[in-house]
């Protein structure tokens, strides 16, 4: 018995971490880098789609900075142009902004900056977020059950006491 939940535990633990391990790779090919300067100071995303249920985060953006449809990317060259043409986003908390209710199309971020901005964007459906969000807490939990279990192997079982 003892021996069966220890094996079992290792077991757990190991799909824990490659359920781990798969989401970790999931959620890099999400995220984007690629930016690029086209004026002095004036700084853009690749262009990305959009679609309904698509949410679009952005990760260390500066103040001045904004997520701009690519028709309007044109009309964008300064930042008081930015205010006017920004889509204003649904959340923003910490260093992140959120954009969940964007029209289908094509969108840039663009960042006014004396320096290359460290910016990280993702765009995809939301039900693969949420998918992703299940995987992590399913990783999260199976990692510290494995050990749990392994621990109780250890601990239960008949012991002879020697003298």
């Amino acid at each position: 018995m003892r021996k069966s939940l220890i094996i079992a535990g290792i077991v757990v633990l190991i799909i824990g971490l490659s359920f781990y391990g798969v989401m970790t790779y999931e959620t890099g090919l999400l995220s984007h880098k690629s930016i690029t300067e086209i004026r002095p100071g004036e700084y853009v995303s690749d262009n990305f789609t959009a679609d309904y249920n698509y949410i679009v985060t952005i990760k260390n953006p500066t103040p001045v900075s904004g997520l701009v449809s690519l028709s309007n990317l044109d009309k964008v060259t300064n930042a008081s142009m930015l205010y006017k043409y920004k889509i204003r986003s649904d959340y923003a908390f910490g260093n992140v902004k959120e954009y969940e209710h964007l029209a289908p199309g094509k969108y840039v971020f663009v960042d006014f900056s004396n320096s290359r901005p460290a910016l990280i964007y993702e765009s995809e459906p939301s039900g693969f977020l949420v998918e992703i969000g299940y995987l992590d807490y399913a990783s999260v939990l199976v990692i510290i059950l494995g050990p749990v279990i392994s621990i109780i192997g250890i601990f239960t079982g008949s012991r002879k006491i020697a003298f």
